[in-house]
């Protein structure tokens, strides 16, 4: 399944922008009112503004994903759809694996105001090239073992365009990292936001109008990632000049650091997207892969709310600790609740999905029920790991994710021969669970928060949410007054 830290220069940043109407303050006032030491109101309430914004850009986001899944699927069959799916999470394993944390090690030190801007981006954009050289010529060279097992079934044109997508993709990664630490929370969400906009506009074109198939559906993600990386780095200008160096210093400085986040990356790609390979190893055909990944990808929608909390929780946290310790709790409580409440919505209409995404993607529905529970756990992870990364304890996040993916290598072993997508949906979920129990006894046992405090809603946590309802009805006063 899917998804997925920095400095400034010497003269300050803009502020990220926010939403005007609602005034988040107002609809979120609970998540606000952690005390920071000599921090301005507008400061208190920057994690509130800037999460509510980049909440607003996941549900356009989610709505473009949705309608963009929605082609591929009807374009695609199961098996052409396996394939694409296949293709498309080659290049994002072999991300995960060479960026070598530089986009969290970049936001951790941007926090922490040890370098310029300028420089953290001349050399992560650096080290993006030659990372980028690497991993094609490691995928090149293993071609053919790879298409043999875990990614058969995946043609040569599709396997050689995956591969063409992996420097503008890295480049793409750091540079929204950059973003992030320079607190330009805004330009990160519409970096975001495009790629779905491009691959919903590219994929229309390719797989309706030239009904090109599988073919197709890459070259529209190919295009999408170039048009993508072109806007972001445009954003990135109005910041710091752009240039690529090795800067020995600064790689050293961030090196400590990175490779601990990167060992996070990793294992929690692994957790995310390792099924899908071991589903199609032991699969004939990819259908099942076509399946169970649309599956997940309706899954992963649920985190929608604490994937926008953790973009502005990071840099937050790294530059005041204390306000994160108290931060964190408050957002699990949050992010469990909305979490769960949208997974009961999304299991009461799983039987329409097939008329939807087409009636030969019915199989998906039992697999998408069995991954909610484990998915809606997982929330809490997040924002757990989060709080980690931010307190500069990176490994604790990453034992837990460890131990949940060795957890859930076993089981999708052992399940996946008996009970197909199925058994791969029973292993994440549990998988996920564990994970969340460990990440809880690590944060409690590093930060010395109660359990109760991550878990159960407070009086005051429910004002968010009156608040909320509330704000429709203020709305239309003030539209009243004005005319």
């Amino acid at each position: 399944m899917q998804q997925q830290p920095e400095e400034e220069q010497k003269q300050p940043l803009a502020p990220a922008s926010v939403v005007d109407e609602p005034r988040p303050g107002e609809a979120a006032g609970a998540l606000a009112e952690a005390p920071a030491d000599g921090d301005s109101t507008n400061k208190k309430n920057s994690v509130v503004k800037d999460s509510t914004a980049t909440f607003v850009y996941r549900l356009l986001i989610f709505a473009l994903t949705f309608l963009t899944g929605v082609v591929v699927t009807r374009a695609l069959s199961p098996d052409q759809k396996g394939a694409y799916n296949l293709a498309m999470a080659l290049p994002r394993l072999l991300i995960r694996f060479g960026n070598l944390g530089v986009g969290d090690a970049a936001i951790y030190e941007i926090g922490k105001k040890r370098h310029s801007l300028q420089r953290i981006a001349g050399a992560t954009f650096g080290i993006a090239l030659a990372v980028s050289v690497f991993l094609v010529g490691i995928a090149l060279m293993l071609q053919g073992p790879l298409t043999a097992s875990f990614v058969k079934g995946v043609e040569p044109f599709l396997f050689y365009l995956a591969l063409a997508s992996i420097p503008f993709a890295l480049m793409i990664d750091f540079a929204q990292d950059l973003l992030r630490g320079a607190r330009d929370i805004n330009a990160y969400n519409i970096s975001r936001m495009s790629h779905n906009l491009f691959l919903f506009i590219t994929s229309i074109i390719f797989l309706f109008a030239l009904q090109l198939g599988s073919q197709g559906a890459m070259v529209a993600a190919l295009i999408t990632v170039i048009a993508e990386a072109v806007l972001v780095l445009l954003m990135l200008r109005r910041y710091t000049k752009l240039s690529m160096n090795v800067d020995r210093g600064l790689i050293g400085d961030m090196a400590g650091f990175g490779l601990k986040a990167s060992v996070m990356q990793v294992v929690m790609y692994l957790n995310y997207d390792l099924d899908i390979f071991i589903v199609n190893y032991f699969s004939v055909g990819t259908a099942a892969v076509g399946f169970y990944s649309l599956a997940a990808g309706l899954a992963e929608t649920l985190w929608y709310f604490p994937n926008a909390l953790t973009v502005v929780l990071f840099p937050n946290i790294a530059s005041n600790i204390k306000r994160g310790g108290e931060l964190t709790p408050k957002a699990c409580r949050h992010v469990l609740f909305m979490t769960f409440c949208s997974s009961v919505l999304l299991a009461l209409v799983s039987p329409v999905l097939p008329y939807i995404y087409g009636a030969n993607y019915a199989p998906m529905i039992m697999p998408l029920l069995l991954l909610l529970p484990g998915v809606v756990m997982l929330s809490v992870f997040k924002v757990l790991s989060t709080g980690f990364f931010g307190r500069g304890q990176p490994m604790l996040a990453s034992w837990a994710a460890l131990i949940g993916l060795v957890l859930q290598t076993v089981l999708d072993i052992v399940l996946i021969p008996r009970l197909g997508i199925n058994g791969a949906a029973i292993a994440s979920s549990i998988a996920y669970t564990v994970m969340m129990v460990f990440g809880v006894i690590f944060y409690v046992r590093s930060t010395g928060a109660s359990v109760r405090s991550i878990f159960i809603m407070q009086k005051d946590d429910w004002r968010v949410y009156k608040k909320l309802l509330a704000l429709p009805l203020q709305r239309m006063q003030r539209l009243r007054g004005v005319s």
